[in-house]
Formats: structure tokens, sequence, C-alpha cells
């Protein structure tokens, strides 16, 4: 009972009267087609069958949808392509009666987190709207099935605000509301008055299954090369409703011109296609591994340094504490996941980063694509006066302490070598955390020779250390006031440290 396409081209109508297995497409041409519950849309690794939204006909009765995870860790953004489904449709991979919330609605307009548990099984699965399951601690694959009644045709168009609450923002999460995928860049079909072109992903962490970091797609660019403009089949995401004269509300709804008949199982697709000049940079802790937040930089002629809702994504924070936020700066301090600027002239980008932890972070170029001929990209660390050619050197590290940091980094554009190594006091560092010293080296390829001292002039410790980085030189000395000395081929650096 199982058959790739199913194609109804019969003005009569078709009833299924036994089960029927659908492995690419249903495509009701010609009139209806009564699934009446035995109709599945099969999901593997590779690929999920849909429901072609092109047809004149309709898929009546209950019908069944899969959709393949790759891993079942921790929270998914999920949403319903049926009109009358319920949060009990999610029962079987989702805790309901977990003693701390595992399935959660968003409501914008809130003072705190927009996020509130949802378990009651005959909660509505509202068309449209996303919602957040947690379907378990074991990344192992996961098939989760709905069953209901497919929606198709127009869905009517829902209000959404941005009250400019302070952890919120205006972000709302949205989701896909048909069995086939959609696509954020369709020509035709949408509603989307007062909201921002972007479209944020999320993407479950590795270690803790609470937490998690965002991707975001607008205009062609995405912010980490892998997220897109088609939107799987029960996908939630986040959309951001436009600033303005509080509360502002936008307009969200869409018809069957968004639909597309796109198999692959994966929820985030890019398709970079124009010549456009971009750059591609992340964040992240020296060793965190795939643990990174990734910043796009792009450039067209009608680009300012401002903000501009079609061209820009605003930042959309990181849930994570091990991957920091990564950002450019608008004139008007906007932060920014994707940014585009003119490319006229030598540009200085402001960059931010805000962490929620001390550590050695590495802002490297991923990826630089189509810059005119002779156009260098730089790091500059205000700092340390440190104006770092990312082309030469793509990595660039520094320790942080928790916070936020917005006026000491910037990208640099130029035709001319504007590259340099500035040595001074702040070429290294010295700290003590945790009953541990350290010493933070700036100064790439080099050989120092560090020295501890107390007040009196007595050598406690000596070390060689090589290249930059933050080393660990071992239990830090009693309390009181000592004198780190650092060699290098250039000087010496002399550090006061306090130990309590």
């Amino acid at each position: 009972n199982t058959i790739k396409d199913l194609i109804i081209s019969n003005s009569q109508g078709v009833s299924l009267s036994g089960e029927l297995n659908i492995l690419v497409y249903v495509k009701t041409a010609e009139g209806n087609l009564a699934a009446d519950g035995y109709l599945t849309l099969i999901s593997s690794e590779t690929q999920t069958a849909l429901i072609d939204g092109s047809g004149s006909g309709d898929v009546t009765g209950d019908v069944h949808m899969q959709r393949y995870l790759a891993s079942a860790f921790g929270y998914k953004y999920v949403s319903s392509p049926f009109s009358d489904a319920t949060v009990a449709g999610f029962a079987e991979e989702v805790d309901l009666a977990a003693s701390f919330a595992e399935f959660y609605r968003y409501d914008e307009n809130r003072e705190a987190t927009g996020w509130i548990g949802y378990t009651d099984p005959g909660g509505a699965l509202t068309p449209m709207t996303g919602y957040s399951a947690n379907t378990g601690s074991v990344a192992t694959p996961l098939l989760m099935s709905l069953t209901g009644r497919v929606n198709n045709g127009v869905l009517t168009p829902v209000a959404l605000y941005n009250h400019d609450k302070t952890y919120t923002r205006g972000f709302n999460l949205v989701g896909n509301p048909y069995p086939s995928p959609i696509n954020w860049d369709a020509a035709e079909g949408w509603v989307r008055s007062n909201i921002d072109d972007a479209v944020y992903f999320f993407d479950a962490g590795g270690a803790d299954r609470y937490t998690g970091t965002y991707s975001t797609y607008i205009n062609g660019i995405s912010s980490n090369g892998a997220a897109g403009p088609l939107i799987a089949s029960m996908q939630g995401f986040f959309v951001h409703v436009s600033d303005g004269a509080y509360p502002v509300e936008g307009q969200f709804g869409m018809d069957n011109r968004v639909r597309v008949n796109d198999l692959s199982a994966a929820y985030h697709k890019n398709t970079e296609t124009e010549y456009r000049p971009l750059i591609r940079l992340s964040a992240a802790y020296e060793g965190a591994g795939k643990h990174t937040d990734h910043l796009a930089l792009y450039f067209v002629e009608n680009a300012t340094p401002g903000f501009d809702p079609g061209l820009d994504a605003v930042k959309l924070e990181n849930t994570d504490s091990d991957v920091p936020d990564f950002y450019a700066i608008t004139d008007c301090s906007r932060r920014l996941s994707v940014g585009a600027w003119p490319l006229s002239q030598t540009h200085e980008i402001p960059l931010g980063i805000k962490t929620e932890k001390q550590g050695m972070l590495t802002f490297s170029l991923v990826s630089e694509e189509n810059l005119p001929q002779g156009k260098r990209v730089y790091l500059k660390d205000k700092a340390n006066g440190t104006v770092q050619d990312l082309r030469l050197k793509s990595a660039y590290k520094t320790s942080l302490a928790a916070g936020e940091v917005n006026e000491r980094f910037a990208l640099l554009l130029s035709d001319s070598d504007l590259s340099q190594e500035t040595f001074g006091s702040g070429s290294a560092d010295a700290q003590v955390r945790d009953g541990l010293i350290y010493a933070i080296i700036w100064l790439r390829d080099e050989q120092v020779e560090v020295r501890l001292h107390n007040m009196a002039g007595q050598l406690l410790m000596e070390r060689t250390l090589y290249g930059e980085g933050e080393h660990r030189l071992g239990q830090a000395p009693a309390p009181g006031v000592y004198i780190m000395s650092i060699f290098t081929g250039m000087g010496t650096i002399s550090k006061k440290i306090l130990v309590q």
C-alpha cells in the first residue's frame, strides 16, 4: 500500500477505503480526494511527502503527516498543517505531563519571557502559529506524526504585534500551515504588512536541550550559509513586526501561491545565487567546536549604514550560554545578524559581542565572496590598536569578560594596506580566576618569556609561552600584589596582579 505519487483527475472525486502511503506527492488536479484517515504522507531521512497545492480539488477527511528529525535532542519549533489538530497530537513525542512544561506557545505582549506553557491536550494548534516542543534528551532520529484535516487555499491574515517589550522585542513565533514547504521569497501569495523581511530559524544546542541558537535569512542572504527561503512543512519560525509608534500591528497571511514541491527533509536550505559582495564572519569561545554564532554582511547600492527592514535582519539573541551573540551595529544602534552596506568607499562597520561568561574568544572570517578586486578585509581591535588582515590570518583571538562590548571591534574594508600590530600595554594581560593565574597574549606567532615576582622582587614563577591565546600558568600565589613581566622580541610588558 505504498506508492510514489497520487494524481486525482476525476470530477466525481475519489475515496480511499484502505491505507495508502505516499512517498512523494498527492495532487488533486481535478476533483476531491476523500482521505478519511487512510492517507499517510511518509517522511524519511532523504525526503518528506507533500500535498501539491496547485490543483483545483481538495483533500478531505483526516490525513496523517510524518516529519523526520535527524535528532530528537532539545526543542524544535513546530506548526500544524491541519485546521483541527490539538496539542494531544504531539503526545507521543512530548511529555505533556512533565513537571517542567515541554510544550509552549509564544506571546509577544508580555513583560517577562514570551514563552507560556501550553500542555492542555485539548489546546488548539492554530494555523500559522508556531510552537516549541521539547522532543527529548537523546540525539537519535525521531519520526514525528500529526493527524487532521489539511489546510488549503487562502489563510485569512492574523494580527501580529510589536509592543516594544523588554524581552520579546516585537518577535512573533509563526508557522507553516500547509502540508508542503512554502517559499518565503514567493513573488505572490503573501500578506506581510508591517513585518520585516527576515525569517529566523532555531537549532537546538548540543549539550543543553533547553538552549539553542538562531540563524537568519533575508533578501537572498543567510547569516550562516544554511538558512534559506524554503520553510518545511510542520516548521515553526520567528518573524519581527516592524518598529514604529507602539504598539505596531502587522498582518500575516498567505495562500497556495507560496507553496512549493520541494521534498528536502532539511528544515534549512539556502539559495544564494545573486552576484553580491558578501562577507561572513563568526565568533566562538576557544575550543567550542560547532558552538558558533554567525554574522553576514553584504553590499548593495541602495543600502545605508542605518536600518532597512527589507535589507537588514535584527539580531535575535541565542539562548545557549556557550555561544556568544555576535552582531553588526547600525548608525541608529540597531544590532544585526544580517546587514547590508553600500560598497562605495572605505568602510568601518562597528561590531558588537555579548557573552554570558568570561573566556578566550575567536573571531573568524568564514568566507568572502564577490568583493571588488583589491578590496581588503580587516578586523580592528581598538583596545590594543591591532588591525588584522583577515585574508592573511582569518582568526583573531582575545579574552573577554562576561557582558557586552559594542565599541571595541570593527570590520574595515579598504583598497589600501591598513594592517598593523601595535606593541604596547594592550598586547598582553594577566588575570586570576578561580584560584588560577593566566597570561593572555595578543601577539601572534611570538615566543614570550613570562616571570612572576612578588613586591620584594623575588621570582616565584617563570614560563616560556608560544603564540597568542590564553595560557594557564598554574595555581595563584598567596593573597597579595604581584608583578607579571612578559618579555617579547619588541620589549617588555609589566602587569600588576592582585590576588584576593
